[in-house]
């Protein structure tokens, strides 16, 4: 189900939009935005946020495991374009392997 509608929605709330403005996703020049911007709100709202958020620029979102990156890349799905989302899965080592990522990775 395709969702985008409700980004135009959300935005106009005046905290979602203040979010927005402080991110440079607004009418800022690029050399004033953020780069980093921490925001606490409800689970449920961070895909709408970033989605919204991606609609100014290219945004990086870090999940704490697999099964939330999963989850938030299906949410994003529909809210953005299907091609503009893209999941990068997780270096999977055993705790008992000495395995690590290479400086490359």
């Amino acid at each position: 189900m395709r969702l985008s509608g409700l980004l135009d929605l959300v935005t106009r709330d005046d905290n979602v939009a203040e979010v927005l403005r402080r991110a440079g996703a607004a009418s800022a020049p690029a050399a004033l935005r953020t780069t980093v911007l921490e925001v606490s709100a409800p689970d449920a709202l961070a895909p709408v946020l970033l989605a919204a958020l991606a609609r100014a620029r290219p945004v990086l979102a870090v999940a704490a495991t697999d099964r939330e990156a999963e989850d938030l890349a299906a949410a994003l799905r529909d809210l953005r374009p299907v091609d503009s989302v893209t999941e990068f899965p997780g270096w999977e080592t055993l705790p008992h392997e000495r395995l690590s990522p290479s400086s490359d990775t």
